[in-house]
């Protein structure tokens, strides 16, 4: 194989991405969720996988983790290429909300002998690590296949990658999560997802250093 070749099949992807973001991002989704689902049935609890599909709370939890991700992914590579709008910014910031609102509910429904539970941590330093963790792996893959787009980066482009990142990383701790949550695991996850988001916005950035 000659060494143009690579550069060749780089500036196909390149141009198919360009071509077709949401068929591109629906591919690299695909991708994704097969390696998740092969994580999740090599690692998780049986037992957990079960609880997630099947109580009620659990599964609305996952859905709402599911369509912001896949809202997430699509806008990414759509602001990425085409730039932003308000309809591609604002579904998956509703999708999101919605998500957040019904979790905050949830937490009320924790069975907790004292109000004051509900601010307890309890396995959060775990779930914490667990979100950054997953999102390193995640983000490698989508940043490098985003970047094949030589284009300089914008804040909504790589703020909006960060967001399908950290959703992507929660609906894989669904998967793990051994106690129900209350208000004081949520607001770690916020921060984890926080912190996501803001290192995507960043690393968008520099990516689009000398760029035109």
């Amino acid at each position: 194989m000659s060494l143009s070749e690579p550069n060749r099949r780089t500036g196909a992807l390149a141009m198919f991405i360009a071509s077709a973001p949401l068929q591109s991002a629906a591919a690299l989704l695909a991708v994704l969720a097969a390696a998740s689902a092969l994580f999740v049935l090599l690692f998780a609890d049986p037992d957990l996988i079960a609880r997630a599909f099947h109580d009620p709370e659990e599964l609305w939890e996952l859905i709402g983790a599911s369509l912001t991700t896949i809202a997430a992914f699509l806008a990414a590579f759509r602001i990425r290429v085409r730039g932003r709008t308000l309809l591609w910014r604002a579904t998956p910031l509703a999708l999101f909300a919605a998500w957040q609102t019904l979790s905050i509910i949830y937490c009320f429904d924790a069975p907790l002998e004292k109000p004051a539970e509900q601010l307890l941590y309890g396995h959060s330093p775990e779930c914490f690590l667990f979100i950054l963790a997953a999102s390193i792996p995640i983000a490698l893959v989508l940043f490098a296949t985003l970047n094949l787009y030589r284009t300089a980066w914008t804040w909504s482009a790589s703020a909006m990658a960060g967001l399908a990142i950290s959703s992507l990383a929660v609906l894989l701790l669904q998967f793990f999560h051994h106690t129900e949550m209350n208000l004081g695991d949520w607001s770690i996850h916020m921060l984890a997802m926080g912190i996501v988001v803001g290192s995507s916005a960043y690393v968008g950035q520099v990516l689009s250093s000398g760029r035109p």
